[in-house]
């Protein structure tokens, strides 16, 4: 099987790495397909959790900010988690570790999930449960993982592992609609439950390792190491640990940058299919807009991933939330199906950018060696803004029925995101002495 055009693996013979005797596909292609697929599964309270909304109201008789306050619990339990488990990840089995006992929890908690009949039950299993362990095979595990294994194709590899999720409209979203909609909303949680076993478990106990460098490979697949420093015992990027990285203005301002863009985010994927339905869409045709929203991310994904390669990250950054500020404002103006779906299609092309580029900007300014201390610590403020935002939807919606006044307030937030990122000069390089391979977690 051959991933991408050109990739060649060189063999290699010692006591201390693997051999490695494939001509043709660079391994790290595989730590792609183990994020696409994390991706699917990791991040459904983007794309699937709406589908759930109504039919447990209608169901249990619970608030829409009652429910929703379950994705706001998941979101905080990963930003408790993201410090704890993101220097893990830089150890040498610590994420095939992790990714394979996460698969397992996460798709039994959302089994449970299915079975709870008190917010409490549901709180626990969905919010705190998957919220921590979803963390290990979701969004951080891609965001991390996949750019140790590349540098000069990190654009690529990144929009590749990214595509997992806006795969999840045109496979889950349907998949558990048809589910709900014959056996009901806790039949749904099943099948997610059951999806995360069959695809994350198995896979990730087989393939996933944590650097080219821990089977004798260098980043890419390149026969030789680039020159330059060193990280992981070969490399040319510089790496700045925790403590260097933290004094740079540079780290806040992306953060909160992404606090304020993902927020909005977050509040419109958990909210898009009410307020569709509300907007007087059949929950039918609403699911279906929401499948068009990922397919076109789908298409788009990889112009995203070739554009980092091919221009400034900080620049690809702000050119990519301008234009999400921009799709909030048609949201707005939604009035019927074809508005709708014209709207999936702008949202769902620029959102695609997202994942991407913001696993490029930290690898990029900040180096492989450290990427998973770095990313775990910042999630924190991030993932708390996501957890909260959607929060404000719903209150608005249930005390006024309508979302207006609250999609608003995200167009402002995605606006000073612009403007942040714009402000998000690369840091240069630390002033330490250049990363040697005992410097590297073990």
């Amino acid at each position: 099987m051959r991933l991408w055009p050109g990739d060649h693996c060189t063999a290699v013979m010692s006591s201390d790495h693997p051999t490695i005797t494939s001509h043709r596909t660079f391994y790290g292609w595989w730590i792609v397909l183990l994020a696409f697929l994390g991706g699917i599964m990791g991040r459904i309270d983007l794309w699937v959790f709406g589908l759930f909304v109504v039919p447990i109201q209608d169901d249990l008789g619970w608030s829409r900010m009652a429910i929703t306050g379950a994705v706001t619990v998941s979101l905080v339990s990963q930003g408790i988690a993201g410090p704890l488990l993101g220097p893990l990840m830089d150890r040498r089995n610590g994420s095939r570790l992790l990714m394979v006992a996460g698969g397992l929890l996460g798709g039994a908690a959302l089994m449970a999930a299915g079975m709870s009949r008190s917010l409490v039950q549901f709180y626990l299993a969905y919010g705190l449960v998957f919220g921590i362990v979803g963390v290990t095979y979701g969004e951080l595990m891609s965001n991390v993982m996949v750019p140790k294994w590349f540098i000069r194709r990190r654009g690529r590899a990144v929009a590749l592992a990214a595509l997992g999720y806006p795969m999840a409209a045109p496979t889950l979203v349907p998949a558990i609609q048809l589910v709900i909609a014959h056996w009901g909303w806790r039949s749904g949680f099943w099948a997610l439950g059951l999806a995360t076993w069959l695809l994350v478990v198995p896979l990730a106990a087989w393939k996933m390792r944590r650097a080219p460098e821990d089977l004798g490979l260098h980043p890419d697949g390149d026969p030789q190491p680039r020159p330059g420093p060193t990280v992981f015992g070969a490399s040319h990027d510089t790496s700045w640990p925790w403590h260097l990285a933290a004094r740079t203005p540079t780290l806040w301002l992306l953060v909160a940058a992404l606090s304020l863009a993902t927020a909005a985010v977050s509040a419109v994927s958990v909210h898009r299919i009410p307020y569709l339905q509300d907007a007087g869409l059949p929950a039918a045709v609403a699911a279906a807009v929401i499948t068009v929203s990922g397919t076109s991310a789908i298409v788009t994904k990889m112009g995203w991933g070739f554009l980092i390669e091919r221009l400034p990250v900080r620049y690809v950054l702000v050119g990519c939330f301008a234009a999400l500020t921009g799709g909030v404002l048609v949201m707005l103006s939604i009035t019927s199906a074809p508005m709708a779906f014209l709207w999936a299609l702008w949202w769902g092309g620029t959102v695609s950018g997202l994942v991407p580029l913001q696993s490029v900007v930290f690898a990029t300014y900040y180096g492989r060696g450290f990427l998973g201390g770095i990313r775990g610590r910042v999630q924190p403020p991030v993932l708390l803004a996501q957890a909260l935002a959607p929060l404000l939807p719903a209150f608005i919606h249930d005390r006024s029925g309508s979302y207006g006044l609250a999609f608003w307030v995200f167009f402002a937030a995605l606006a000073a995101s612009v403007f942040l990122f714009f402000l998000a000069r690369p840091p240069g390089a630390p002033h330490i002495a250049r990363a040697s391979p005992a410097s590297s977690p073990q």
